[in-house]
């Protein structure tokens, strides 16, 4: 078993003071700023012109981020195009996603559901609460420190992800970015500070150029559910509204929208694997409770969503597991596997003192079958 640490943190003012904020809390914590150490060398060296696009992507998309990114580069004595947030494609491998609308939730609310399955060793594992002046205020999964993995905002926009097929990486673990473009955890930061709902977020992606392969999952106040595939630039989603019988959608690491299925030729079997129990345990009874949620985050693959793979060679470990209840505005997230650590409870708005918690990860292998490839489909 091993012991580690999770984070609360709570960023307000502009951005270049949030900057500054996270740059000295990585000089404060020796222990996050050695999960964030990458060996010399690993990336190749940019020239001035395509550091000057990437500023340009950037303050087009998702405006306020260099000053961030400079604030943090200022407080810790670097060069500011030398952050490794400008060089890194999150290698991400995990992830399962899941949306409920209100007639589907036995307490009547729309919800969100995930995991985010990773390496400690990689990641900062830490929520945050960030206010940047002039955008909306949001709560979610810190990623890469200045990124998003999930969250929900002031307005009720409320979304989480999964990779879509091998994750996307400019190092050697998966494959080239076909594309110029932005990672999940910047598109996630971008939507959640800059649109109030489903329809502004979908009409902010469709102008986005986006490299990673991506499930984004998202539900606003309408009670609608939707979900979003991007898969080597080419992007389609579907709405899931009142009148659908069904009522939920999920995705796991492969597509599902029938117009992405033809660009995807196989996927994992433990990705087909945590579709069907997803699918399985929706269709079971009539309305689905917080408690089938948690049950089945904190059940150990193959029969529920849970994995312990968090060495370098797989990471493939549960880092957190939460629901997001957009009627309420609350994030219910466990830090590491459920099966050794508590649930806790954050409101969007609430802005609490920062807080670190203690965090046991219990290191263990995949089944041999795990990574194997099929064309089967869910």
């Amino acid at each position: 078993m091993k012991s580690t640490k999770a984070y609360y943190l709570n960023h307000s003012g502009s951005n270049y003071e949030i900057g500054k904020k996270l740059g000295k809390w990585i000089l404060d914590n020796p222990e996050v700023r050695k999960r964030l150490v990458v060996p010399p060398g690993l990336f190749v060296p940019r020239n001035k012109k395509t550091i000057d696009e990437m500023f340009e992507m950037f303050d087009q998309y998702c405006p306020g981020i260099n000053e961030e990114i400079k604030g943090f580069a200022d407080s810790v004595g670097v060069d500011q195009s030398q952050v490794i947030f400008y060089f890194i494609s999150f290698f991400v491998s995990g992830c399962n996603v899941m949306a409920l609308r209100p007639e589907k939730n036995q307490e009547g609310h729309t919800v969100l559901a995930y995991t985010y399955d990773f390496t400690d060793i990689l990641e900062e594992m830490c929520i945050a609460t960030t206010h940047v002046t002039g955008k909306y205020l949001h709560t979610g999964s810190q990623c890469n420190i200045f990124g998003r993995a999930n969250g929900i905002n002031e307005h009720g926009l409320a979304m989480c992800q999964s990779s879509n097929g091998l994750p996307v990486t400019n190092i050697e673990a998966g494959l080239d970015p076909v594309i110029t473009g932005l990672n999940f955890w910047c598109v996630i930061r971008a939507l959640l500070e800059n649109c109030k709902n489903i329809s502004e977020a979908l009409d902010y992606l469709e102008n986005m150029p986006i490299a990673y392969n991506m499930n984004l999952m998202m539900a606003d106040t309408s009670g609608d559910i939707v979900l979003f595939e991007n898969l080597y630039g080419f992007k389609a989603h579907k709405i899931v509204k009142a009148s659908d019988s069904e009522g939920f959608l999920c995705a796991c690491n492969h597509a599902v929208l029938p117009e992405m299925l033809e660009r995807e030729k196989s996927r994992w079997k433990s990705s087909v694997q945590r579709h069907r129990t997803i699918k399985d345990t929706f269709l079971s009874k009539p309305k689905i409770s917080k408690k089938d949620l948690k049950d089945l985050i904190s059940t150990s693959y193959p029969d529920g969503l849970c994995t312990h793979f968090y060495d370098i060679q797989n990471m493939f470990g549960m880092l957190y597991g939460g629901i997001i209840d957009v009627n309420d505005k609350t994030i219910n997230i466990t830090f590491g596997t459920p099966q050794h650590n508590p649930w806790r409870e954050f409101e969007v708005g609430v802005q609490d003192k920062d807080q670190a918690f203690k965090v046991s990860l219990p290191y263990e292998q995949p089944p041999k079958d795990f990574y194997e490839m099929t064309e089967e489909i869910v």
